[in-house]
């Protein structure tokens, strides 16, 4: 059941100030409490507000440390229009970034994410699914998964959905059996209701897992993800293109001798799609952000890896109307990490290039990290990341508006930089063979239970753009 006088647990401090407060707006602020807190997915509303999902950790009662999963609004003017929360019971990287919002046709969200319940309860991970309405009213949740324990339990994770024209969601992720060896791409198709209509995986001889997903124009699907069964050596991209019944149309491989990681890709204007993750390789240093742009047969129109010395990374990437794309991720060094933004033009070429973090000179102050971009309609972007900092306590959630006309005094931890870039060479692409199955509808099992936490915010930077000192 779910507790009572939950929907006003969520405090949201110094979000009523006109100017600090606007989060549209050139700005920066943290959301966290007194742990570790991270965003999963980010979506424009219609209304031109934030709906965000993610995960906040807590003091369990045994003593360790559990989690809650939680979606939540923040309106244009920066102040938070409603919240949920459910708890999850884990807080480790596979499920702290497990969550995908999705807009509903005639009004409100559907949440897709991965649960782990309470441990003794007889379930592993599972599939969580929330339909709410414009005012984040909670109109009904579904779960699904198996029961079991032991080498039999099957595990079930969604990293990524996207709308059916047609209606309902495509969600991706992966599921586990055995004694974890044996993971494969999962794929399944929900209507509005949370019905499941079918599912697939999608496998060779290892580790395969998706994290993903787009409609194309035509009504296909770009299915994006990583694979340890095919390819040129270790880990290599992995993108399925297939129909709206699972049905494969075509699928390839793309990597080097090293590890490729695909993160996130997008529909490119005109059809085709942009893909963006990691790649250790073609290193400008160690491991470097890796961008392909496919056309609609998965042949790639150009590819580029950026990086520099340290580990690097691209997390989401959105394609943009001139046909370029932006990216968000992290730089690492030997002192910290920053977050990046980065801007390419229709053929792969840098736009240009930001950082944000905390320095004072050559010395860097904090770790920040960008997990998820969204383009705002009249131009413009909202990033959420993390920061160990410039928040509350711990690793808060990081939300900066980024606008069209970038100004370097608006915000002093949002810096110009210059990033190392390449055309990769070595690049191996492959069609192998792929198995691909329908598998038995999971049952369902009873709404998990409410719980209530608190999240601060602190603005970072003002709105109000700041004159240089003379």
């Amino acid at each position: 059941m779910r507790k009572p006088g939950i929907a006003a647990a969520l405090v949201f401090v110094g979000l009523a100030a006109a100017a600090g407060g606007r989060i549209h707006g050139q700005s920066a602020k943290t959301f966290g409490g007194s742990a570790d807190d991270s965003p999963g997915s980010i979506l424009i509303a219609p209304d031109g507000g934030i709906v965000i999902s993610g995960t906040t950790q807590y003091q369990g009662a045994a003593g360790g440390t559990d989690a809650w999963m939680w979606i939540l609004k923040v309106g244009r003017d920066g102040r938070m229009a409603w919240k949920h929360v459910w708890e999850c019971y884990s807080v480790s990287d596979v499920f702290k970034r497990s969550s995908a919002v999705v807009a509903v046709p005639g009004g409100g969200y559907l949440l897709a994410a991965t649960m782990l319940p309470r441990q003794g309860s007889g379930l592993d991970s599972y599939v969580f699914l929330a339909r709410l309405g414009s005012d984040g009213a909670v109109i009904w949740e579904k779960k699904y998964g198996f029961e079991g324990i032991g080498a039999v339990v099957q595990q079930f994770g969604i990293r990524d959905a996207c709308p059916i024209v047609d209606g309902g969601i495509l969600a991706i992720g992966y599921v586990q059996s055995g004694n974890g060896d044996d993971k494969d791409l999962w794929a399944a198709r929900f209507d509005w209701e949370g019905r499941l209509v079918w599912q697939r995986r999608y496998s060779g001889p290892g580790r395969d897992e998706g994290f993903s997903v787009k409609e194309e124009s035509d009504g296909t699907f770009y299915l994006g993800g990583r694979t340890f069964s095919f390819g040129a050596g270790g880990y290599d991209f992995w993108v399925l293109n297939m129909t709206g019944q699972g049905d494969v149309i075509w699928q390839k491989t793309y990597g080097g001798p090293g590890n490729d990681f695909l993160r996130s890709l997008d529909i490119a204007p005109g059809g085709g799609c942009v893909l963006a993750g990691e790649s250790d390789s073609f290193p400008l240093g160690n491991t470097n952000a890796w961008v392909l742009k496919l056309d609609r047969t998965g042949a790639v129109e150009w590819q580029r890896s950026f990086g520099g010395e340290g580990g690097d990374w691209a997390s989401s990437v959105r394609a943009t109307a001139d046909g370029g794309a932006v990216l968000v991720g992290g730089l690492s060094s030997s002192k910290a990490k920053d977050l990046f933004l980065l801007k390419l033009s229709a053929g792969g070429g840098t736009e240009w290039f930001k950082t944000f973090g905390e320095s004072i000179g050559p010395y860097e102050l904090s770790n920040e990290s960008g997990q998820a971009v969204a383009l705002l309609p009249g131009g413009g972007y909202i990033v959420a990341g993390t920061s160990d900092l410039l928040g509350i306590a711990g690793q808060d959630f990081l939300l900066i508006e980024v606008s069209p006309a970038w100004d370097p005094y608006v915000c002093r931890f949002l810096k110009s930089a210059r990033i190392d870039s390449a055309e990769t060479l070595g690049l191996t692409e492959t069609s192998t063979a792929l198995v691909s199955a329908t598998q038995a509808v999971p049952g369902e099992f009873a709404s998990v239970e409410d719980a209530s936490f608190v999240l601060s915010t602190r603005p970072i930077c003002p709105s109000k753009k700041k004159k240089p000192r003379r």
